[in-house]
């Protein structure tokens, strides 16, 4: 017997489309699993796109070039990546910054279906959040009790 529909999951009936697009390929089954390769590029694409400005260094062929030699060096979780690894990472940063609004500083993040911008919210509300989360942050020691529940861990 089929339980009745007011039972049936809210999140089940909810659709959420991404912010600029539609993605006919969403998997509503669940993500692909990544390999390690696939995660060693996607730090490299974080690494990268947390310099300033990369949505437009991206484009100088002479960035580009020294980004490529440091990458081929750099180990990222026990290995290098090869070059055509590299590569694809660089060439994927260049269609990124393709989608990137200047307006707003929204643009995709290195992770799948998530969009990110820094530039969304004044310095003044910035200001306001980073004094509340003080509140919480500057207590004794001993009044700190993130775990309450778990022996001192």
């Amino acid at each position: 017997m089929k339980p009745p529909e007011a039972t049936q999951p809210i999140a089940s009936k909810l659709s959420f489309p991404l912010p600029f697009t539609t993605f006919e390929a969403y998997n509503r089954d669940g993500d692909t699993a990544l390999t390690l390769v696939d995660w060693r590029m996607i730090e490299l694409s974080y690494i990268l796109r947390s310099k300033p400005s990369w949505w437009t260094k991206i484009k100088d062929a002479a960035v580009r070039s020294q980004w490529k030699a440091e990458a081929l060096e750099y180990q990222i979780r026990g290995d290098r990546l090869k070059e055509a690894e590299v590569e694809w990472v660089l060439d994927e940063l260049e269609d990124y910054a393709k989608m990137r609004d200047e307006a707003t500083g929204i643009e995709p993040s290195c992770h799948v279906r998530i969009w990110e911008s820094d530039d969304l919210i004044s310095e003044e509300l910035k200001a306001k959040l980073i004094r509340a989360g003080a509140v919480l942050e500057n207590v004794p020691d001993e009044e700190k009790d993130w775990h309450s529940r778990y022996s001192d861990q």
